[in-house]
């Protein structure tokens, strides 16, 4: 188990590296996400159609979960 939570990743067709697209609390939440992604594919962020994409539960590391953080404008104790 994972304490960080996961994220879904998705690599398209000749790309070798998986980018993130959504961070969920828990595996089932992650793998409800990634079979929604495959029956209906999102478009990427700068609004193009992903061309035959993989898709990919990680694990967020300790280290990716601070600099998630870092970047949200609350607080956290």
């Amino acid at each position: 188990m994972n304490d960080n939570g996961y994220k879904v990743c998705y690599r398209e067709e000749g790309r070798k590296r998986y980018k993130r697209l959504w961070n969920c609390n828990t595996y089932g939440g992650a793998e409800w996400t990634m079979q929604r992604c495959m029956r209906e594919p999102p478009r990427a962020k700068d609004g193009k159609v992903l061309k035959k994409p993989t898709w990919k539960i990680i694990p967020i590391t300790h280290r990716e979960l601070q600099v998630i953080q870092g970047n949200c404008p609350f607080d956290f104790p």
